[in-house]
């Protein structure tokens, strides 16, 4: 099941987490959000990401909460569909 989700906070940390030596890369951002400080992990894709996107960054996600992976298996996740920072 997809939710769709609006995230506004800090960025905290970038990491990658899955390579494929293209612009496909999946990356992390972790984010701490400005309602709850809560902190949340955003999957995008390195065409999202530029060198501006550093921790102390304000950030909004436009995404989705699922609760698959990428092959069906069950996980909890937020893929993002666009990132304004």
């Amino acid at each position: 099941m997809e939710n769709k989700v609006i995230i506004q906070g800090e960025v905290m940390e970038v990491t990658m987490l899955k390579e494929t030596g293209r612009m496909l890369d999946i990356f992390g951002v972790k984010i701490r959000k400005a309602e709850d400080g809560m902190e949340v992990t955003v999957e995008c894709e390195a065409s999202e990401l530029d060198k501006r996107l550093l921790p102390g960054t304000k950030i909004a996600v436009l995404g989705y909460h699922t609760d698959k992976d990428e092959d069906g298996k069950p996980a909890d996740r937020i893929v993002a569909k666009t990132l304004n920072y």
